[in-house]
């Protein structure tokens, strides 16, 4: 058989050399991908292996997709309305909160017949493999495979993106939202390289994603893409593929039409409201130390870590060697090449997020964003990604400016530092070892108890007016036991009306009314934008209580049927017509573009790195660092011990006072930490470190008081918290006792009442089991003994003198 003939070029240029566009498709196995998903897979082990660590956010993520699998299951494709939150009289909440995260877990819970926990757990893997995966193939265009790999080692070792967000946080929207804004970007970029249909289509949609994972990363992460857009035109992007790339952006914001407009028009008919003894007051910027020091390594021992706003030394080190090495190589040759121009602009936006982080610029917008609460640390998280972008562009400079040896060399020198640096925030928390399957009933018990499980940050989302949930019915959470659902008030009507729920569903109720006279229904469920009613099929107002704002309707004598129904407004319509005609629209486009793309152009200075095969890395290169990465991974999963630390049973290893006291209900006070306020307006940080020790430890409430160090017998209330840690104390024996302990952080406000004067503050604990979200008004506290002293007091008075001015 004759050899295959070679094709002749009418110019001499090597194969190698065209433009992607012009090469046949190639299918050989993505080597650099392989490696990248082995990583990915080596860090997610452990979340497919043991249940989930159990924080107030990963709490609110279960409860989330409980309530939207239901919605679902009953036919419901798009809920707005949350019937069972807010101690069963519903939450407005998926009208204004984002709902790609919670509508993805829900989803796979009705498809899966699974728990609400396990489809959590299954969303939060697929939103930690997508964003890696998504780094990895945005970074390789611009910066080739080193980069890419480098950028992925510096996004899965930050601590923001490998433990605080994800893990100690449970933010699922904001690693949702991170991971579909790198996959823009990747999208984009092929538009802009490409011009085809499909292209057009995964970009449109996945910029529509970014709109529906998370507020506020949404308008953040919309506007980067913007200002990336327009630093591409100022580069020398054609202004066709630019046309293109805005067109994308355009229309994925007008597919979420759905969810923003009427989230945006009706913003002002609720208002968040912070749980009783949770209300968080701003801390303002974060010091530099916090955000540029070495991450502090967890202590095992804690069930609830708190998280901490660090970047990770390796993170900001990359990112300021890439800076001096392109600021050298402009000084040498008064140039910056296009690669690098990309990177420094990622750079810049990485510096401007931690900048309006940082004190005093944070100081000055925190606690700004009412719902949902954003605080200044929280753009540590961003900034992560966008400087671990800025750190790839070291991996271009090795992978085409380097001899094969060198480069070899710095990749794996870099991927070491990068891994044993960040191997601390490898470490998961410990998760419980026993769990209970969250119901219904469940949820509406653990927010009758005081538990508020729709917001990451304890609270409730209200109507406009109200300053708390209304007292729970106990009436209302016996029909939730009994699975028969009845949210029609009976107390105060005449005893010649009957009400019978005849069907419950999530966003309607259908009563059979008999009646000798006019009767006044209200039903527990709060009275919002969209309800509606009918009687006997006829339409029939609707008006709230005068106390606790539920529906209430005005029936006539006789027997009626009536029906109320959550629907639809008019921005909820024009948001989905919006939605609607964008959706055509780009389908359209994406079919005409697809037969008629836009001319490619791979071949511009600003467009995707085409290495030729001399300059192209060497596959020993990948190979060693990814092995590297993967040593250290391995060794940070499967010995925590080594990267993380344990404090010993009854100690807090990171405490600065340490202060033993037994409670005789059942806890130990262990240690504290108290940071007093530099000037008389700040707020003083209070942290409580508690363990438990008894196994049938009931609910204890904390109560802080101010006492007086002249006249002990003068105290003063300083605050209450139904839960320590938020943690409900009956929940502790889900971990070994003796073995752990809860971190109960707290910041107080001076108050304005107190008379001038030198205090302590006196802590205490009682029980607190009655049927209410708020702390109880007066607690028994139970008795108290310290180690070396046989008498017993009712509270633990904290040895620092605090000075109210007067």
């Amino acid at each position: 058989m004759l050899p295959p003939k070679t094709p002749e070029w009418p110019v001499e240029v090597a194969y190698d050399d065209l433009p992607a566009w012009m090469q046949s498709a190639r299918h050989t196995l993505d080597w650099p991908l392989v490696g990248v998903a082995l990583l990915v897979v080596a860090l997610i082990a452990p979340l497919i292996a043991d249940p989930l660590p159990w924080n107030a956010g990963l709490r609110s993520e279960v409860a989330r997709a409980l309530e939207m699998s239901e919605s679902i299951q009953t036919g419901i494709l798009y809920p707005r309305w949350a019937p069972d939150f807010t101690l069963g009289y519903g939450s407005p909440l998926w009208n204004f909160l984002p709902p790609l995260p919670h509508y993805l877990a829900g989803l796979h819970r009705v498809l899966a017949q699974t728990s609400a926990e396990f489809s959590v757990k299954v969303t939060l893997i697929g939103a930690t493999i997508l964003l890696p995966i998504a780094l990895f193939g945005f970074a390789r265009r611009r910066w080739g495979v080193c980069g890419g790999l480098l950028a992925v080692a510096l996004g899965l070792f930050s601590p923001q993106i490998a433990l605080v967000k994800p893990l100690i946080e449970g933010n699922l929207g904001a690693l949702l939202a991170a991971g579909v804004w790198l996959l823009s970007l990747w999208a984009l970029d092929r538009l802009l390289a490409y011009g085809r249909g499909a292209n057009l289509l995964l970009a449109a949609g996945a910029c529509a994603a970014v709109w529906l994972a998370h507020e506020p990363l949404n308008i953040l992460f919309s506007a980067l893409t913007l200002v990336w857009l327009l630093f591409r035109l100022a580069s020398g992007q054609p202004g066709d593929a630019i046309r293109a790339g805005l067109l994308a952006v355009a229309l994925g914001f007008a597919a979420s039409a759905f969810y923003w407009l009427p989230a945006w028009t009706e913003r002002d008919a609720i208002t968040w409201q912070p749980a009783a003894g949770a209300e968080r007051i701003a801390p303002g910027g974060v010091p530099a130390d916090d955000l540029f020091g070495w991450f502090p390594a967890i202590d095992r021992a804690a069930v609830n870590p708190q998280p901490a706003p660090v970047l990770g030394v390796a993170l900001w080190g990359s990112a300021a060697i890439a800076l001096l090495v392109i600021t050298v190589t402009w000084r040498r040759t008064r140039r910056i090449d296009p690669p690098d121009r990309e990177a420094l602009f990622f750079g810049v936006s990485g510096v401007l997020l931690v900048g309006a982080a940082l004190q005093p610029f944070g100081d000055a917008w925190a606690g700004a964003s009412g719902w949902p609460p954003f605080a200044p640390a929280d753009l540590a998280f961003p900034a992560a990604i966008c400087l671990a972008l800025f750190g790839a562009s070291l991996g271009h400079r090795l992978e085409f400016h380097c001899a094969p040896r060198w480069a070899a060399v710095g990749m794996i020198a870099l991927a070491a530092a990068i891994g044993i640096s960040g191997a601390p925030a490898l470490v998961i928390p410990q998760p419980p070892t026993s769990a209970t399957e969250l119901t219904l009933a469940g949820l509406v018990e653990s927010e009758v108890r005081g538990v508020p499980l729709a917001g990451h940050t304890p609270g409730w989302l209200l109507p406009r007016g109200m300053q708390a949930p209304s007292t729970s019915d106990v009436s209302l959470a016996a029909s939730y036991d009994s699975a028969r659902v009845d949210k029609v008030i009976r107390d105060g009507l005449p005893a010649t009306t009957l009400a019978d729920t005849i069907e419950h569903t999530a966003h309607s109720e259908r009563i059979m009314v008999r009646s000798a006279g006019d009767a006044e229904i209200t039903l527990r469920t709060f009275l919002f934008d969209g309800w509606r009613a009918e009687l006997d099929g006829q339409p029939l107002a609707l008006h709230a209580t005068e106390r606790g704002g539920l529906i209430a309707l005005r029936v006539p004598e006789g027997q009626h049927e009536l029906v109320v129904t959550f629907g639809s407004t008019r921005p909820r319509t024009t948001g989905w017509v919006l939605s609607g005609v964008a959706c055509l629209l780009l389908l359209g486009l994406a079919v005409r573009q697809e037969h008629h793309p836009l001319r490619a152009i791979e071949a511009h200075p600003a467009a995707t790195v085409s290495p030729s095969r001399r300059t192209q890395a060497a596959p020993g290169v990948v190979v060693g660092a990814v092995i590297v990465l993967l040593a250290v991974a391995l060794a940070a999963r499967l010995t925590p011990d080594a990267s993380a630390s344990a404090s010993p049973p009854g100690t807090v290893a990171h405490a600065n006072e340490p202060l033993f006291r037994r409670f005789q209900g059942g806890l130990d006070l262990l240690a504290y930490d108290l940071t007093t306020p530099a000037e008389p307006d700040t707020p003083l940080a209070l942290t409580l470190y508690w363990r438990g020790w008894r196994p049938d430890l009931p609910d204890y409430q904390v109560d802080l008081q101010w006492v007086s160090v002249d006249d002990p017998s003068q105290t003063y209330p300083l605050g209450q918290r139904r839960h320590p840690g938020q943690l409900p104390t009956s929940e502790w024996p889900r971990w070994p006792l003796l073995e752990h302990y809860v971190v109960d952080s707290y910041t107080l406000a001076m108050p304005d009442d107190v008379p001038p004067g030198d205090y302590r503050i006196a802590v205490q604990i009682g029980r607190c089991s009655h049927l209410d979200p708020a702390p109880c008004p007066a607690i028994t506290p139970v008795f108290v003994q310290a180690d070396d002293d046989a008498s017993l007091e009712q509270s633990v008075t904290l040895p620092d003198i605090l000075t109210v001015a007067g």
